[in-house]
């Protein structure tokens, strides 16, 4: 949710704040994960779906007789011995749901600690079933708008799969070498509305250029109701409303903490382990570790390929997208290599 417009400059620096929240464990392929607490006992195993249909996510509410119970969540229940994640998120839907699971793919791993217990949900991101939905078991069911989660009651350990619930599985990134502001602008015009998620990157303009273009581009943004990233300062994000921050990998390693609240987006160009690890310490939204194979745009940057940013992004606790000589017809192989989608300049943005 942004803020509205009562937000004068005078408030800016309140906006500036580090944030806290639960880990996050994300992968392509769900793996055993350590319990991060040694006096921790042995999580529960639980296979979870964010069921997709026409836009819209169906959740459903905890009896009040349950551990965080009266709490809306997402569908699913406790894997039962020698069962797969997904095994047991087929029974447990067609058992609570009345519904045949016939496309999901893993979305997010979640490792969360309660004061009384600890809980791994395996988490799906389901988009094709049979069956109507229907609350099986007595509990109330509703189809909800993403953006309608942040309004509603949910158990902590749910709170990173509203986060990756609400990304896109692409991102677009503006592509640099402009002959004019006039091209970049009518470009703006004709890409912005066909994208969920962006980030302004033009290097090679000056502060002052760019607020030209920031500002032009963020009433387009806005008009099309997509959110779009600025890569100058948190008080322009705001004074702009902007949808969020996006980080280079230096400034990234210069920050201590989270540098704007929660109610905007904060990315960050990654391409090590330690750059992941400083962007899960600053509980960020999701990042870019790139570049996954050779391109046009970073010519001498050696490329890492699927393998490594398997590896990287399957131990990264946060939602990373693949960037980097991508195309669209990855995409089902980032989903594979632990990837919240990809990412893309030339690739992706049509000039």
């Amino acid at each position: 949710m942004r803020l509205r417009s009562r937000f004068q400059s005078t408030c800016i620096k309140a906006l500036v704040a580090q944030s806290s929240g639960p880990p996050i464990y994300r992968m392509g392929t769900f793996r055993s994960m350590p319990i991060t607490d040694p006096n921790a006992s042995q999580p529960s195993e639980v296979a979870a779906a964010v069921i997709e249909q026409a836009g819209q996510i169906l959740i459903s509410k905890r009896a009040d007789s349950k551990h965080q119970g009266g709490k809306w969540e997402f569908p699913g229940g406790k894997l039962e011995a020698g069962e797969t994640a997904r095994k047991a998120l087929s029974r447990e839907l067609e058992e609570e749901l009345g519904i045949v699971i016939t496309d999901a793919r893993p979305l997010i791993q979640i490792l969360h600690h309660y004061p009384d217990k600890s809980v791994r949900l395996s988490v799906f991101k389901v988009t094709g079933f049979s069956g109507t939905p229907k609350g099986l078991e007595g509990q109330p069911i509703l189809w909800v708008n993403p953006s309608q989660l942040n309004d509603l009651e949910f158990p902590p350990a749910n709170f990173p799969i509203i986060q990756a619930a609400q990304l896109p599985e692409i991102c677009a990134i503006t592509p640099p070498s402009w002959n004019t502001p006039a091209q970049l602008i009518e470009s703006l015009k004709k890409n912005l509305p066909t994208h969920e998620l962006a980030v302004l990157r033009l290097p090679e303009y000056s502060a002052s250029r760019y607020t030209e273009v920031a500002t032009v581009a963020a009433e387009i943004a806005n008009s099309a109701g997509m959110r779009l990233l600025l890569t100058s300062s948190a008080e322009e994000v705001v004074n702009l409303k902007a949808g969020g921050l996006h980080l280079n990998s230096k400034r990234l390693m210069s920050l201590e903490s989270r540098p704007i609240i929660k109610d905007y987006l904060v990315s960050a160009a990654c391409h090590s382990a330690e750059q992941l690890k400083q962007a899960e310490k600053l509980q960020l939204d999701f990042v870019f570790l790139s570049p996954v194979k050779k391109t046009n745009s970073h010519p001498d940057a050696s490329p890492i390929g699927w393998s490594e940013f398997s590896a990287l992004a399957g131990r990264c606790q946060i939602p990373v997208y693949a960037l980097g000589g991508v195309e669209l017809e990855n995409l089902d192989q980032s989903f594979r290599c632990g990837a919240q989608g990809i990412a893309g300049i030339s690739r992706i943005w049509q000039k």
